[in-house]
């Protein structure tokens, strides 16, 4: 049995993570609440997620599995992509994020969510993306 350290500190994120991949002949363990958290300064999903199992990789060890996700926004022009956490401000609130995305013309968005492997701190990382259109209708 393969056992992974999960980059991830948020707990829905992790709980998601454990559901996905519960028929894999694998321990996942939760990640660590003395690892920092890792700067995103990727501009890619796929390169912020694998800079956070690097990091999980060094810190713990273990081999880890990463994400990270983002809205792309069709009426905005793509944004804000990979800067979804931090759109409405670096110190913003989920809701605050919301809000500044509930523009009221954004009828389609396409959501992407990237996962990565790492095995060792230097190896290459690979995984897979997912991209999906999720439509709406716009708020009164």
């Amino acid at each position: 049995m393969t056992t992974f350290v999960l980059a991830t500190a948020n707990a829905h994120k992790a709980n998601e993570m454990r559901a996905v991949l519960a028929d894999l002949d694998a321990t996942l363990l939760p990640r660590p609440v003395d690892v920092p958290d890792v700067d995103e300064t990727e501009d890619t999903l796929e390169g912020n997620a694998g800079l956070k199992a690097r990091a999980l990789v060094e810190a713990t060890g273990y081999p880890a599995l990463a994400d990270d996700t983002g809205l792309f926004v069709s009426a905005l022009g793509g944004r804000p992509g990979v800067f979804s956490a931090r759109y409405a401000g670096d110190e913003a609130s989920y809701e605050d994020n919301v809000r500044k995305l509930n523009c009221g013309t954004c009828r389609s968005n396409d959501a992407a969510l990237s996962f990565a492997r790492s095995s060792s701190p230097s190896s290459p990382v690979r995984g897979p993306s997912w991209y999906w259109e999720r439509l709406r209708e716009p708020s009164p």
